[in-house]
């Protein structure tokens, strides 16, 4: 099974490697998503490269860095990790986080969809990261200590 899963994740990175070189090459969305075997608009949701918002020191906003690629295999714990050093996440997709510093330690969870995950989580203190919940919701929450260094 592990070898499996190390694999999969090696065909994974060849393939968004191979699509970001074919697009450097100047190839549409909808020729590779024809190759893909989806829609133009699926190949570009799943293998667009997602911008980091510029920083607005003046406006007062936090930096932000984009964890990717990361997998349904490797994010919590990088999560965790980044979580432990003032990171939250505040928006997420396909392969990426987008974190935001902080000046406290987060706690990340991973929810599977469930009716009555969210009432549960939030009376728990979690802050649900965004809407979109299926096949599951990220939350968050503060743990009220200093980040690590």
């Amino acid at each position: 099974m592990a070898a499996t899963r190390v694999a999969a994740e090696e065909s994974s990175r060849l393939l968004r490697e191979a699509v970001a070189g074919a697009r450097g090459a100047g190839h549409s969305w909808d020729t590779l998503g024809r190759l893909l075997g989806v829609s133009k608009q699926a190949a570009q949701q799943r293998f667009a490269t997602p911008t980091r918002p510029a920083p607005e020191d003046a406006a007062g906003e936090r930096e932000r860095v984009l964890l990717s690629p990361v997998t349904a295999f490797d994010e919590m714990p990088l999560l965790a990790e980044r979580g432990r050093r003032g990171w939250h996440v505040v928006d997420y997709g396909t392969l990426y986080h987008l974190l935001e510093a902080s000046d406290t330690q987060w706690e990340h969870h991973r929810q599977p969809w469930s009716p009555g995950a969210r009432g549960r989580l939030e009376a728990e203190g979690w802050t649900l990261v965004k809407t979109m919940t299926f096949p599951w919701g990220y939350y968050k929450r503060p743990l009220g200590l200093p980040p690590e260094a």
